[in-house]
């Protein structure tokens, strides 16, 4: 008898759901400025795991940029889906940058974090 494969998902904490929104509304965002904004106050590496099991279950993705030397985490399709699945109330339902250097530096001049 072969076993078949159970697909749950698994509820995602608040701080993994405010990390999803947070990219969401930036288009993307690299580690310090999540951490910063999300949990301040909490270990770096606790929030770390938090970002790769995310990367792992397929909700975020690392993308790297050549100009910024750097990598940044951005929403996937299924992460996007998490926040806003068949939501059409949404007047834009992109989630991926178009420009990395370009929605970096306008997160940092917004956030005041350059």
């Amino acid at each position: 008898m072969k076993w078949k494969k159970i697909n749950r998902h698994r509820v995602l904490s608040r701080a993994e759901i405010e990390t999803l929104n947070f990219i969401w509304k930036w288009k993307m965002a690299n580690t310090m400025t999540l951490k910063t904004v999300i949990v301040p106050l909490n270990s770096f590496w606790k929030f770390y795991k938090k970002l790769r099991r995310l990367l792992k279950e397929g909700y975020i993705s690392e993308t790297s940029d050549q100009r910024l030397q750097m990598s940044v985490w951005t929403l996937t399709k299924k992460g996007f889906n998490y926040l806003h699945g068949g939501s059409e109330a949404l007047s834009q339902k992109r989630f991926k940058p178009q420009s990395v250097a370009h929605d970096y530096w306008a997160l940092n001049f917004h956030l005041g974090d350059f």
